[in-house]
């Protein structure tokens, strides 16, 4: 069981079935800092209920600051007080977090995050002896590898690099490699091993030459012993499996300029910051609380470049809450070479906040200002939401002026701008574009799906269309939208009864879209079966299609009534 769930497997009950208020302490009243426009409840179930409500929603200032006022009431809870450290340190209340922990281990318990953390407030202290100490590995643990590569930099922290290499040796798993040769290199480079650190950075290129992070390290140091041009080509190989990233650019800007970069990895602290970021990204999208707290430890130790952050954004971003992820967004430093991700994400998220207008705003500022391929095209994004097609257009138009000689992945840009287009009533440059994409990528099948279907929809090309429809639906089989678009196309053709196979798997395969219903009644009044004809209409109408559809449906909807009357 995760940290994050221990408080309601154990305590819950013993929270939930209390009927008696407890008056707060005054110096839990002075601890306990509440966030903008949350209240402490007068009781202990109101807290447990309100800290409950907090978890559900992935509201992890509220959880905190309620986990810890009902600890005040009732302190001897040994999960809820573990529940508290947890949250309190994935919201970034160091403080707190480490008071928590040292609670924790006072009472016996072992906690492996509350260990982790006391190991990088000893990191941070350079107190090395201590943070070996609190390092070892639990088993069956999520953070095993973590605390074995955090241990591995406290031991090169002593001085000891052998005994460190000798310790990440020890690590066997392939799955594992890369991690472990990574921190190998970063730590013999930190000793001067020069030759030990090229060998471990050639086995992670070797392994994975697209991780922008780890081949970042590995080119830097190529940079600095004179391997100029190897550097070079590492970067365009990363340029080439990350397209218009920023800090990719960058480094080819700064190689070209004569710039020589620093080591990835300053000392054992930042070595160990770099092991709590790694983790906390690895699991982003397995356990948000948990990545949450390692990213903040990762800021704690002093990891700079702005990526901590840009994870954490990420991760508050996709639990919709949205002011957080903003914050985190904003703490990117502005001299990070991503901090025009962080700006675009910003964006994003006032977006979907539902402040469209701070959105649009904050938008066309940073392209006014940064003149980018992303920012241009995220302000085309949020144009787009808003239903604005004709600066849809224009937006995207300016990101692809500024891209450069478009690559095989840029296919998108152009499906997008058609996508736009069309609903600006330029279908001439929508057909452009799908066609642009499909010479930039000739297998996409969402390309092929849109070109083709748009085709059948306006009763031209059609065996061009079905071809490249069926070439769709070959590469994704379970798709209902492709599906649909294959029995409209058979159906244009005058082939009804396979028209009818394909659009009755349609509808069970993507239910819920008025199209769909619309083209399976047409099938049917074409096999005869009217009533069922009448019937899909009629969903289509359920569903509240747009106008189009609606007036469309309800012409064949009176005729076919005045038919079967």
């Amino acid at each position: 069981m995760n940290d994050r769930a221990r408080f309601f497997a154990g305590a819950a009950l013993t929270l939930a079935l209390s009927v008696a208020a407890f008056a707060i302490p005054d110096f839990a009243l002075a601890q306990n800092r509440a966030p903008s426009g949350v209240e402490m409840a007068e009781t202990l179930p109101g807290n447990f209920l309100a800290a409950r409500e907090a978890l559900r929603s992935k509201d992890i200032p509220s959880q905190a600051f309620y986990l810890r006022a009902a600890l005040a009431q009732y302190p001897g809870d040994l999960e809820l007080l573990n529940s508290a450290f947890v949250a309190s340190l994935a919201n970034g209340e160091f403080d707190d977090a480490f008071r928590l922990a040292e609670e924790l281990e006072q009472r016996g318990q072992k906690s492996p995050l509350a260990e982790m953390a006391l190991a990088a407030r000893s990191l941070k202290e350079r107190d090395y002896v201590q943070a070996v100490s609190r390092l070892t590995p639990f088993p069956n643990d999520p953070l095993q590898l973590a605390t074995i590569l955090m241990r591995v930099w406290a031991v090169a922290g002593l001085g000891n690099a052998d005994a460190a290499l000798e310790l990440l040796d020890q690590i066997n798993d392939p799955n594992l490699a890369l991690m472990r040769d990574h921190h190998a290199a970063l730590i013999s480079d930190l000793r001067g091993y020069g030759y030990e650190a090229k060998k471990r950075w050639r086995a992670v290129h070797a392994r994975d030459a697209d991780n922008m992070r780890f081949n970042d390290a590995w080119a830097r140091f190529l940079i600095r012993n004179g391997a100029r041009d190897e550097a070079r080509t590492i970067y365009l190989t990363l340029q080439k499996a990350h397209p218009h990233q920023a800090a990719i650019q960058a480094a080819l800007q700064n190689l070209d300029s004569g710039k020589t970069p620093g080591r990835a990895t300053e000392d054992a602290i930042a070595g160990a910051g770099e092991v709590l970021f790694e983790m906390g990204a690895l699991l982003a999208r397995k356990d948000s609380t948990l990545s949450l707290s390692l990213l903040n430890l990762a800021i704690f130790l002093g990891v700079k470049d702005g990526a901590p952050q840009e994870v954490m954004g990420d991760v508050l971003g996709e639990a919709r809450q949205y002011d957080a992820a903003i914050k985190a967004y904003e703490a990117v430093p502005a001299s990070a070479p991503t901090r025009v991700y962080a700006e675009t994400r910003i964006g994003e998220m006032l977006q979907s906040a539902e402040r469209p207008e701070a959105a649009l705003k904050h938008m066309q500022t940073v392209a006014f200002w940064r003149q980018d391929y992303l920012s241009y095209v995220t302000l085309a994004d949020i144009y787009r939401a808003q239903r604005k097609w004709r600066d849809a257009v224009g937006a995207f138009t300016r990101g692809i002026e500024l891209m450069g000689p478009p690559a095989a992945t840029d296919w998108k840009i152009y499906f997008l701008r058609a996508a736009v287009s069309e609903r600006a009533n330029d279908w001439p440059a929508a057909e452009q574009d799908l066609k642009k994409a499909l010479e930039l990528s000739p297998d996409q099948p969402e390309a092929l799906n849109y070109l083709g279907y748009s085709w059948v929809d306006k009763n031209i090309n059609l065996e061009p269309a079905l071809a490249m429809i069926q070439k769709a639906v070959a590469k994704d089989k379970e798709n209902g939208e492709f599906i649909d678009s294959l029995g409209w196309a058979y159906f244009r053709l005058g082939r009804y009864d396979d028209a009818l196979v394909e659009l009755e798997k349609a509808i069970k395969l993507k239910g819920g879209v008025p199209e769909i219903n619309d083209h399976l009644g047409d099938a049917y009044w074409k096999v005869g079966r009217k009533r069922e004809a009448v019937f899909q209409w009629r969903k289509t109408l359920d569903l509240k299609p747009d106008d189009d559809i609606a007036a469309r449906v309800n012409a064949k909807l009176t005729s076919a009534l005045k038919e079967l009357n």
